[in-house]
C-alpha cells in the first residue's frame, strides 16, 4: 500500500474515531494496528499526524486538508449529532428528575413546618382552655371558703335580721384572681390572651357575688383596682368598725363605661359605692407599684392612668376618691 494511501486510511481511522462520539483518547498503538502497519513505520512517515491522535488539533482540520469522501465525512457528522441530541436528552431527563425530587423535598419540608406550626397554634389554644377552667375552678372554691367562713362563725343573715340581732363586722370580699393571667403573660407576652383570662376571672367575681346577693341583698362596695395600695388594706382600714354586712369588690376595671356594665350586671345590691385610690406624684405611684404590683404587665399601668375616674353621674349611691400614701 502506497504511502499516500496509508496516509489516507489513518486519517479516516482518526476521523471516524472522533466523529463517532467515542470517549476514549485513541493512541499511536491503536492506530497503528488499525492500519496494519508498525510504530516504526508511523514515527517515520506520519508522526505529523501525531497531533490529531492525541487530541492536540481539532479533527475538523483534517477535513478541510484531507480529501474524504463528502458522504462518509456527513454520515459521520450526522451520527456524532445524534449522539450528542440522545446525551442531551439523557442530561435533561436525569436534570428534570433531580428537579422534581429536590421540589418534593421542599414541598416535604414546608408540609411538616406547617403541621408543626398547626399543631403548635392548637396546644397553645388547648393551654389557654385548661388555664380559663383554672380561673373558674379557683373562684368556685374562693366562693366555698367563703361560705364555709360565714357558716364557721355562725352568721345567718336572715335568722338574723328575724330576730332583730345586731350584726357587726361582716364584710365579704371578693377580688378578681390574676395569678393565672399574670403568670401566663410572664411566659408568652401576649397581651390578648392575658385580657380575655383577666375577662374570665372578673366575670367569675361578679357570678361569685350575684349567688351571694340572690341569698340576701345588701349594700356592694367597688374597690377600683388602680395598682396603688393593698386590697386589704384599704378593706381593713375603711371598714374595721362596719356594723353591717356588705360585700366589697376589687375590681380591675379602668375605664367608666366598663365599670357602668359590671355594676349593671350586679343583682341585689341595695346601693353600690366606688372608692378609688389616687396620688398626684409619679414617684410615689412608681414605688408603689414597683413594690406591691411587680408581676402586673406595664400595659395594664398606663391603661389604669390615662382613664378618668368614675363620677356618681355613671348610677354609683357614692364615689369615694381617696389619696393613697406611701406604703398602703
Amino acid at each position: 500500500m502506497a504511502v499516500s494511501d496509508t496516509e489516507a486510511k489513518i486519517v479516516q481511522i482518526i476521523t471516524d474515531h472522533y466523529l463517532g462520539g467515542a470517549q476514549e483518547r485513541l493512541t499511536i498503538q491503536v492506530v497503528s494496528e488499525r492500519a496494519k502497519i508498525s510504530r516504526q513505520a508511523f514515527h517515520k512517515n506520519y508522526l505529523h499526524l501525531k497531533p490529531y491522535i492525541t487530541g492536540e488539533k481539532p479533527v475538523d482540520e483534517l477535513l478541510v486538508r484531507e480529501t474524504l469522501p463528502a458522504e462518509h465525512v456527513i454520515f459521520q457528522s450526522q451520527q456524532l449529532i445524534r449522539s450528542l441530541q440522545e446525551t442531551i436528552t439523557k442530561l435533561r431527563s436525569g436534570m428534570q428528575a433531580e428537579v422534581e425530587k429536590i421540589k418534593q423535598s421542599y414541598i416535604t419540608t414546608l408540609m411538616n413546618r406547617d403541621l408543626s406550626i398547626k399543631y403548635s397554634d392548637l396546644l397553645r389554644e388547648e393551654l389557654k382552655k385548661k388555664a380559663l377552667q383554672v380561673e373558674i375552678l379557683k373562684g368556685e372554691k374562693d366562693e366555698l371558703k367563703n361560705q364555709l367562713s360565714l357558716v364557721s362563725s355562725g352568721v345567718h343573715l336572715n335568722d338574723a335580721r328575724k330576730q332583730g340581732e345586731v350584726i357587726a363586722d361582716i364584710v365579704l370580699t371578693y377580688e378578681a384572681d390574676l395569678s393565672g393571667a399574670k403568670a401566663l403573660y410572664a411566659k408568652d407576652q401576649d397581651i390578648e390572651n392575658y385580657l380575655e383570662l383577666k375577662r374570665v376571672a372578673i366575670q367569675s367575681t361578679q357570678e361569685k357575688i350575684n349567688k351571694f346577693l340572690r341569698k340576701e341583698s345588701m349594700p356592694v362596695v367597688i374597690f377600683q383596682e388602680r395598682y396603688l395600695n393593698r386590697f386589704d388594706k384599704f378593706v381593713g382600714g375603711e371598714f374595721a368598725r362596719a356594723t353591717s354586712p356588705r360585700v366589697v369588690a376589687c375590681i380591675p376595671l379602668f375605664s367608666r363605661s366598663e365599670m357602668k356594665v359590671f355594676v349593671a350586671g350586679l343583682k341585689g345590691a341595695t346601693t353600690i359605692e366606688v372608692y378609688a385610690p389616687h396620688n398626684d406624684s409619679d414617684i410615689i405611684m412608681k414605688a408603689q407599684r414597683k413594690f406591691l404590683f411587680h408581676d402586673v404587665p406595664e400595659f395594664e399601668f398606663k391603661t389604669a392612668d390615662k382613664e378618668p375616674y368614675p363620677t356618681v353621674y355613671d348610677g354609683f349611691s357614692r364615689v369615694t376618691i381617696f389619696k393613697v400614701e406611701q406604703g398602703d
